[in-house]
C-alpha cells in the first residue's frame, strides 16, 4: 500500500553504504526506514534524506515496515549547517520530537510545530530561547501534559496574573495558597501571559509574541524544566546547545 505524506527528516544514521532515516510524518508520527545504498553519493536519496530536510514522501507499507519510494524535497534548511548554535538547537528539537512523538494523540500537529520551529531558527527572526520555549511547552500540550495555569490547584480560584508553580507536584498556586507551601517557581505576569499564549493560541500563532529578555530567561528556564521533568530524561543535543550559550 502506497502512502503519500508530508515529512521531515529528524534523524539519520549511516551504516556503511546504507542509511537509516527517521521521518516525522503528518499522521504516522515518527517512522524509521532503512535505505540500502543511500550513504553513497550515487544514491537518489543521498542528498534528499539529510537531517532537517522537509518534503513529500511516498511510502510503501508492508505489514509493520515502511520503505521509501520517493522523497520530493521542498526545503533542506541548508543554512542551519553554517551556524553551530542554530544547528545544535535544531538537532535538539529533532531529538526531542523523536522521543515524544509516540506519547501523544495529536500527532498531526507535531509536523507543523517542528517545521515552523526549524524555519524560524534558520531565519533568525526570533530569539532562539523563545523558539525553544514555545516548542517544548507546545509539545508537552500536544502530548497530554498541559499545565493548568487557569485555576489554582489548591483553592480552585481563577489564577491572577502572577502565579507560583510547584515543580515536583506539577501544580500552579495563587499567592495566598503558596504561602502554605515551600519553594516553587515564581512566574511574573509577562511569563504567565506568554505561557497562556503558547498553550491556548492557534498553532499558526504560537510563535507570534514578544517578551523582554529578563522574562524570556524565566520562561525558557520554566519550559525546559517542565519538559525534562515530565520526560524524565535529558538530551545530549541540549547539553551541547547549552554549552554554546
Amino acid at each position: 500500500m502506497n502512502i503519500t505524506t508530508d515529512a521531515v527528516v529528524v534523524k539519520t544514521k549511516n551504516i556503511g553504504s546504507d542509511r537509516c532515516v527517521w521521518l516525522l510524518t503528518k499522521n504516522l508520527g515518527v517512522i524509521s526506514i532503512y535505505l540500502k545504498g543511500a550513504g553513497s553519493v550515487r544514491s537518489k536519496f543521498a542528498s534528499s534524506t539529510q537531517l532537517f530536510s522537509c518534503g513529500e514522501a511516498v511510502l510503501f507499507k508492508n505489514r509493520d515496515r515502511y520503505s521509501l519510494n520517493s522523497f520530493d524535497v521542498t526545503d533542506t534548511h541548508f543554512k542551519l549547517q553554517g551556524d553551530l548554535l542554530k544547528l545544535s538547537l535544531a538537532s535538539y528539537l529533532c531529538e526531542a520530537m523523536c522521543d515524544v512523538s509516540s506519547m501523544g494523540e495529536n500527532t498531526e500537529e507535531y509536523l507543523p510545530l517542528l517545521k515552523n520551529a526549524l524555519y524560524l531558527i534558520e531565519k533568525g527572526e526570533k530569539p532562539p530561547a523563545l523558539i525553544k520555549a514555545v516548542f517544548e511547552m507546545r509539545l508537552m500540550v500536544l502530548s497530554g501534559f498541559m499545565p493548568d495555569i487557569v485555576n489554582c490547584s489548591s483553592c480552585s480560584q481563577v489564577l491572577p496574573k502572577e502565579i507560583y508553580f510547584l515543580a515536583e507536584d506539577g501544580i500552579c498556586l495563587c499567592e495566598k495558597c503558596h504561602k502554605e507551601q515551600d519553594g516553587g517557581f515564581f512566574l511574573p505576569s509577562a511569563v504567565v501571559s506568554s505561557l497562556r499564549h503558547i498553550i491556548f493560541s492557534d498553532s499558526k500563532k504560537i510563535f507570534s509574541f514578544s517578551i523582554k529578555a529578563e522574562n524570556l530567561k524565566i520562561l525558557s528556564g520554566f519550559c525546559q524544566f517542565y519538559f525534562l521533568h515530565h520526560l524524565g530524561r535529558g538530551f545530549k543535543t541540549l547539553e551541547f546547545y547549552q554549552s554554546l550559550l
